[in-house]
């Protein structure tokens, strides 16, 4: 089977079966470790299957190369961080919370998936697949950015449409940096670089809402 960029993108099919849905997350979930720790390019579908504990004919039956795989993870990450959007960016959250306590909850959540999803970080920044994998961080950088643009429309209201862009593509770009120094830290590290974030996204977005009273 070859591992050719040209190749489709596409599943070979979709388990039907509860079995067959684990043997895929299980696949999945190989896959996001093996990306993270070795890169798209040098991660092989017969390693994949392995840490699986799957058979590469297995494998095979639902996938005709690893960049189907990346494919399917890449799809799985943009409806987990859906989920994710609908459950913090509620109507009652963003009436009801200050804008400094929503975007605390944010950077909290954002951070706890970025440490229990390995492969994450590395859709969202990767480079190795290229167009593919940019194209994938684009549409979750900006899924990201319209809400916190949501957010800014309630909060700073008086602030211009394009300078609410400009501060949640600032903000979002704060939370993307941070995060592999978050990822890699000790436990100790890491709560305090979160707090650090929070602080310095809280002060940020409180000093443009002043600026632009």
């Amino acid at each position: 089977y070859g591992e050719n960029m040209n190749d489709d993108y596409e599943m070979r099919r979709f388990p039907v079966t509860v079995r067959g849905l684990r043997r895929l997350d299980a696949i999945l979930d190989a896959a996001a470790y093996e990306f993270a720790e070795v890169g798209y390019g040098a991660a092989t579908t017969n390693a994949i299957a392995k840490r699986a504990h799957s058979s590469i004919g297995s494998l095979y039956q639902f996938f005709p190369n690893k960049q189907a795989i990346l494919s399917a993870l890449s799809e799985r990450y943009l409806n987990q961080l859906g989920a994710l959007n609908d459950s913090l960016f509620t109507v009652q959250r963003i009436r009801t919370l200050s804008l400094p306590s929503l975007m605390e909850q944010v950077v909290d959540t954002f951070a706890d998936y970025c440490l229990r999803e390995p492969g994450f970080e590395y859709i969202f920044y990767g480079s190795e697949a290229r167009d593919y994998l940019r194209s994938v961080s684009q549409r979750i950088h900006s899924e990201i950015v319209s809400q916190v643009e949501h957010v800014l429309e309630r909060h700073v209201s008086h602030l211009l449409q394009e300078e609410r862009n400009i501060v949640a593509n600032l903000t979002v770009a704060a939370m993307q940096a941070t995060m592999p120094f978050v990822i890699v830290a000790h436990a100790a590290r890491q709560i305090a670089i979160i707090a650090h974030l929070k602080l310095m996204i809280t002060t940020y977005l409180q000093t443009v809402a002043q600026s632009a009273a």
